[in-house]
């Protein structure tokens, strides 16, 4: 204030120029009432203050807060909600309303669901690729890529085969790895009757048996073919 002198050039100057006055007389302890007793005076000392009213900072307070649901409606209760999903407990959730608010974005799946799409799966369904490469048998027929017998373990059911168009039809012979006789089976089901009299176990321990597939081929075909036998253990 030192050096500040009148003329003014603002009501702000002028009352600070007064106060400073004041404090320099060195009777008197700091402002008082008398020092800022109009809203006039007030207003000339804090008209270049930026202030915010009580309707604003709630606004900023909201802003920042966010849209978060009544349970969690100040940080410290929304912070005690995460901490506690480390560890969650029945009484963690005493209302539906609760529980749906924290599982509104999850993605979760029944048991029941879970269990259908392991069926749609077809984890245990398995198949047996009979190959014939021709239906010769003479010595300019290399025969060495046949594959037309599988060793199996334990029962299987629902069987069904598909073979390729060079076939009219397929049968099948089966034995006990430990016996030395086939027996012969028309078609699936001829076959599935005798692994249901004969096999037992599962796939892992059960019975040990050989499959094998007898191709019947169309007049006038000679080439490869195939049989796809399904199969559910």
């Amino acid at each position: 204030m030192e050096g500040l002198t009148p003329p003014f050039y603002s009501r702000t100057d002028e009352l600070l120029y007064k106060i400073y006055l004041k404090l320099q007389g060195g009777s008197m302890p700091g402002l008082t009432a008398n020092d800022i007793n109009t809203l006039s005076k007030l207003n000339a000392i804090l008209e270049d203050g930026e202030l915010i009213s009580q309707s604003q900072f709630n606004d900023t307070i909201m802003a920042l807060r966010g849209n978060v649901p009544v349970n969690a409606n100040t940080l410290e209760k929304l912070y005690n909600i995460i901490q506690g999903m480390q560890s969650l407990k029945r009484e963690d959730f005493d209302t539906l309303e609760e529980l749906n608010a924290i599982l509104s974005d999850a993605d979760l799946v029944r048991i029941q669901d879970l269990a259908d799409a392991l069926v749609a799966l077809n984890l245990k369904q398995r198949k047996f690729q009979f190959y014939f490469p021709d239906s010769q048998w003479d010595d300019d027929h290399n025969q060495s890529l046949r594959r037309d017998r599988f060793v199996m373990r334990g029962k299987i059911t629902a069987l069904t085969d598909d073979f390729t168009n060079a076939l009219s039809a397929v049968s099948y012979k089966t034995r006990i790895d430990t016996s030395s006789t086939w027996a012969y089976h028309l078609n699936t089901s001829a076959l599935q009757n005798w692994i249901n009299a004969n096999i037992s176990g599962n796939e892992q321990t059960g019975t040990r048996y050989w499959i094998r597939c007898i191709p019947t081929y169309k007049s006038g075909h000679y080439d490869e073919a195939m049989n796809v036998l399904t199969y559910v253990v």
